[in-house]
């Protein structure tokens, strides 16, 4: 479940949960990108954004996969759903609204 603002399109990524969704285990689950051979193929038919390339791991696609990790880190104002419930001033960060919608 994740948060936005229906009046200026700012979101923030899924709460996380200490057992279930968190960043910390979007970012391991990458290492498998490094040290696995199926994942030689190109990713999504784009070059660019391609996990291994000549058979070896493409660093610029595990530093813009880091980075967006990163970057949900960054937008988050309520890591978790249990802060959202505490926060008595639910409003977006961006525009002030209380138009907040959870999806």
């Amino acid at each position: 479940m994740f948060v936005y603002c229906h009046d200026c399109n700012w979101g923030q990524d899924d709460f996380w949960d200490e057992n279930g969704y968190n960043p910390i285990k979007s970012v391991s689950n990458l290492k498998e990108y490094l040290f696995d051979d199926k994942f030689h193929k190109p990713f999504n038919g784009d070059p660019v954004m391609t996990p291994h390339l000549n058979g070896k791991p493409n660093s610029n696609w595990l530093a813009v996969e880091f980075e967006n990790v990163a970057t949900r880190i960054r937008n988050m104002k309520w890591r978790t759903f249990e802060e959202f419930k505490k926060d008595p001033n639910k409003v977006c960060p961006d525009c002030n609204s209380e138009n907040l919608v959870m999806d």
